[in-house]
């Protein structure tokens, strides 16, 4: 068993979509199962929004498990620019496995993210000059890999050029800038050093590791997905990057956060919001419910506090209307969904170009995850009728 620990649910789904598409049998976990028969377990720690001394012990904690059930290798997922409390989890994990170091690559060169010459670039531009730099809990205020990571002395962290070793000990941040790099970098890593980082270096390392055993992508049928989809996105990036607009232009109705909910998200009444998503869905259409303003004109309570209502409406949508297609864009609104409907492990699938996955006991339900910062894949868009309200 190969052990993915990610920091939020939808880097889990990234990975375990990442195995899938190998050819791996893979699930993901928000509470660990060492019994699952699984060949790649991605775990959803959900640490990213803790605070930083309290993610460190919630890995610690869940690596003292995993490691007690003795995986062939462990993989530390991290967002691809860099958010959440990366030194300390890998800190943690570090004093778990008793590995001398991590080689840490969170570029993605696959979605033109890299890293050259310690500057992290992002479709050409440098990370501090993109929207990340306005993100509302881990803006990019540097572009330097190091400057967005360092906030303590242990571990000590090292940027490692093209073609340079990893430093003895610490996390080593080498430049990453193609998948050659990431391929090289996978071909020479050793036993003891932990691997950590996005889903390209991932890939890399299963096919270095693991011979590629045919996931039936070309074999597969392309998924048509007909009848209701809920899309329900709770992610400032997405909506940033036009998310309400692309939905609209593909024919769902956007039904967005009321005014009175958004303004005071524990008191405000989200029955006709509800109401809404829930005829339109029974209608047969397809819906998208967001928070629906932008990361600039969010308020100053936690983003946490907006999420809550959201999925608190959408769970209250997919029950009212009986939805068995449903897509969640944003690590945290994903795992509030899934704590909201009891779902704690996940089967992986690949078809068509696309993971999808399913509640481990309600095989008939077709669920996509997606971090907000990605647009989604052009098969993972429905095919249904335009929803008319």
């Amino acid at each position: 068993m190969i052990v993915v620990l990610a920091d939020d649910l939808s880097g889990a789904a990234e990975l375990a979509g990442a195995a899938a598409r190998h050819g791996l049998k893979a699930e993901v976990h928000t509470t660990f199962d060492p019994s699952a028969a699984a060949d790649v377990v991605a775990v959803d720690t959900d640490s990213r929004g803790l605070p930083r001394e309290d993610a460190a012990v919630r890995v610690r904690e869940l690596a003292t498990k995993v490691v007690a059930a003795r995986p062939d290798w462990i993989y530390k997922k991290v967002d691809s620019v860099m958010r959440g409390h990366i030194q300390a989890e890998l800190g943690s994990l570090l004093a778990v496995t008793g590995a001398a170091r991590a080689l840490l690559i969170p570029a993605n060169p696959s979605r033109q993210r890299i890293i050259r010459d310690g500057i992290y670039w992002v479709e050409g531009r440098e990370l501090a000059r993109t929207a990340f730099a306005q993100d509302p809990e881990f803006p990019a205020r540097s572009s330097r890999v190091l400057d967005g990571l360092r906030l303590e002395e242990f571990p000590p962290l090292f940027s490692v050029r093209r073609g340079e070793p990893p430093a003895p000990k610490g996390i080593s941040v080498p430049d990453a800038a193609s998948q050659l790099d990431l391929e090289g970098r996978a071909d020479a890593l050793d036993e003891a050093t932990l691997p950590a980082g996005g889903v390209d270096f991932f890939e890399a390392l299963l096919r270095a590791r693991i011979p590629h055993t045919d996931p039936t992508e070309s074999r597969a049928p392309r998924p048509v997905i007909s009848g209701a989809t809920l899309l329900v996105c709770g992610s400032a990036a997405a909506i940033d990057g036009g998310r309400l607009e692309e939905a609209r232009g593909r024919g769902f109705l956007v039904s967005c956060m009321p005014e009175e909910v958004f303004a005071a998200p524990g008191e405000g009444d989200t029955s006709s919001w509800e109401a809404e998503a829930s005829e339109g869905l029974r209608r047969g259409g397809n819906v998208m419910m967001a928070v629906g303003r932008p990361s600039a004109m969010r308020p100053a309570f936690p983003p946490a506090a907006l999420i809550q209502p959201l999925v608190r409406t959408a769970i209250g949508a997919i029950r009212g209307a009986g939805v068995g297609r449903v897509m969640v864009e944003g690590g945290a609104t994903a795992v509030a969904l899934l704590r909201g409907l009891g779902w704690t492990r996940l089967t992986a699938h690949w078809a068509g170009g696309q993971a999808q996955f399913a509640p481990h006991d309600q095989p008939e339900v077709q669920l996509r995850i997606k971090p907000g910062s990605y647009p989604w894949p052009e098969p993972g868009w429905p095919h249904a009728a335009p929803c008319h309200p």
